[in-house]
This record gives C-alpha cells, sequence and structure tokens, in this order.
C-alpha cells in the first residue's frame, strides 16, 4: 500500500507502561520496514507527552499523522480517555472506541454485559473499599462457593495484581494487593480447567471472524496465567489449540459474540477458562500486546498473516 504517516502512541502512566513499551517498538519497527514513515510518541504521564525528544502538546505530537497506531495497554489507554481525545479531534486511530473500550476495562460491567447476551462467566462480586472486615467479607463471600477464590483489580489489564486466595486468612492480604491498583476489587469463583485465549480481528468491511485459539499452559509454580507468567517466557502456549472441532466452534463463537456485546471494532482478545468444554470469559483486552510473540499475532500467523501485514492490516482497519 501507499506509505503513510503512522504515530505510534505508547507508554502511559499504568502498571504496564514496560509492555506497552514493547508492544509500540515492536509495531513502529515493523512499519518502518514496511516503508510507512512511522515515529513514537511516548506518554510518560497524563501530563507529558514526546514526540522523539520533544515535550508536545497532543495536537502538535499527531500533526501529520494520517493515523495512529494505538499501543498502550491499561489505565489511560485501555479504559477510552485517549480514544475520546481522537474521537474529539477526528484523528483516525486503531483499536476500539471510547465506549467499548471502557467497557472491556471494568471487568465488572463487561461481566454484566456478557451476561445480557447469555454468555457463561464465573460468580463474582464487587468488594468496595469501605469492605475491610474480614468476617464480613468471608461470609458475603461464600456465595461464591467453596475456596479457592479469585482476587483482582476490577479495572487493570495484564493479570496485575491478581492473587488466587486459598484459605481465608489470605484474603486480606490479596485484598490489599488488589487495592494497590484499584480501589475496587472483584472476587471471582476459582475455575479449574484449561485456560485459553481467543482474539477476534475484522475484515476491512467491518465482519469480524475468530482467530484460532490459544491453550495456555502456565508453570506449576503459577497455577495460573499471572503477570510473571505472562512475561517470564516460561508459558507454553498452543496455537491451535488442540480440542475437538466442536468446542474450537464454542471457543470461537463466544468469543465473536462477546466482541460485539461491549461493541469493539477492529481487534480484541478474550480469555476464558472451559469447564466442561463450556467456555467461561474472564475478561475481553480491547488492546492485547502486539509483540511478534504475543498470543494474537500467532494466532493471526496461523491463518497466514506474517507479522508485519498484521501490523499494516489494523493500520488499514483504521484508514477504512
Amino acid at each position: 500500500m501507499q506509505s503513510k504517516n503512522i504515530a505510534v502512541l505508547m507508554g502511559g502512566p499504568s502498571a504496564e507502561h514496560e509492555i506497552s513499551l514493547e508492544t509500540g517498538n515492536a509495531v513502529l519497527r515493523n512499519l518502518r520496514v514496511l516503508g510507512h514513515r512511522a515515529w513514537p510518541v511516548l506518554i510518560q504521564n497524563e501530563r507529558e507527552m514526546f514526540r522523539g525528544e520533544r515535550k508536545m502538546d497532543l495536537v502538535r505530537a499527531f500533526g501529520g499523522a494520517d493515523v495512529v497506531f494505538v499501543a498502550l495497554h491499561g489505565e489511560w489507554g485501555e479504559d477510552g480517555r485517549i480514544q475520546a481525545i481522537f474521537e474529539h479531534y477526528d484523528i483516525p486511530y486503531t483499536g476500539s472506541g471510547p465506549i467499548a473500550s471502557a467497557f472491556g476495562m471494568d471487568k465488572f460491567i463487561s461481566r454484566d454485559l456478557f451476561l445480557s447476551k447469555h454468555l457463561s462467566v464465573p460468580e463474582a462480586i464487587a468488594v468496595g473499599d469501605s469492605m475491610t472486615n474480614r468476617e464480613i467479607l468471608v461470609d458475603a463471600l461464600r456465595q461464591l462457593g467453596p475456596l479457592p477464590w479469585v482476587v483482582k483489580p476490577r479495572s487493570r489489564g495484564s493479570s496485575v495484581g491478581v492473587s488466587v486466595v486459598e484459605h481465608e486468612d489470605a484474603l486480606v492480604h490479596a485484598l490489599a494487593i488488589a487495592r494497590a491498583f484499584d480501589r475496587r476489587v472483584i472476587v471471582e469463583e476459582y475455575l479449574d480447567g484449561p485456560e485459553i485465549s481467543c482474539g477476534v480481528l475484522e475484515y476491512p468491511a467491518g465482519y469480524p471472524y475468530a482467530l484460532p485459539p490459544t491453550l495456555i499452559v502456565p508453570p506449576l509454580e503459577n497455577g495460573f496465567f499471572d503477570y510473571e507468567a505472562k512475561y517470564s517466557g516460561t508459558t507454553e502456549e498452543i496455537t491451535p489449540a488442540p480440542f475437538s472441532g466442536d468446542v474450537t466452534r464454542a471457543i470461537q463463537q463466544t468469543a465473536l459474540e462477546a466482541f460485539r456485546a461491549l461493541g469493539c471494532r477492529h481487534y480484541a482478545r478474550i480469555d476464558m477458562f472451559l469447564r466442561n468444554d463450556v467456555p467461561y470469559i474472564l475478561e475481553l483486552n480491547t488492546l492485547p500486546g502486539l509483540t511478534p510473540e504475543s498470543i494474537i499475532p500467532k494466532q493471526a500467523r496461523a491463518i497466514g498473516f506474517s507479522f508485519p501485514s498484521f501490523i499494516e492490516h489494523l493500520m488499514v482497519l483504521a484508514l477504512t
């Protein structure tokens, strides 16, 4: 395609800053390989934005860009705020819009939307920052079923702040870990079964289709796909996942319905557990990692996309 001017937005003030830099630099390198004029725009915090080494405001940082490739993760990047700014200035950008992004970031709102579409999700309870009495909490949480329980921040990605609580005495500590990232916390039932992830990608005409799912096998010492397991390189990821045709189709259909339920566009990744061959949605990621070894590029590779062609496809979607 004709060479384009592309600003690659990365960094941000969230706990996923370093992961965003990995995604952004991988995207930047491959856009340049394809012959596009691409430059980095780094967000250090909510007030400081750099184009190269020069600090500047948002309008100048993206001046001359045909499209912004959003390589942010977590707070401020995935919660709809930056997308709303781009909408205000009529700047084309990759990924879902502000409302779908905000829904995807909030695990409890997205859970309710999935339930409204008759999709399966784990039992869960929202815990506010005023709920601190352990006995009252434990009594309320028993409706989730027996331990273990999963404690997580309500609005964070990359499994940041997530703990599995196997004993009631560990609950207060797990809540403190989660509240270090978000004062609002979710406690879920623990699903014991295969963990899977399935990407959804749109055609240029806007029609979404599900990619081959990935089976995630974290190291035994982790037990689940937490932050360390995701980024330490010790987790085995099998793409395509070795399930029967019926189970694979169920996973892909669930991913598609979740994508539509939140009103997503371009691409997303849906993380799930299988219980008795039924997919249960854990969360939807509107801006999943995009290095060559990230899950969704591997799934795209399984249907014939090279990493550079996949990145260019996302850019085309933003310009269509």
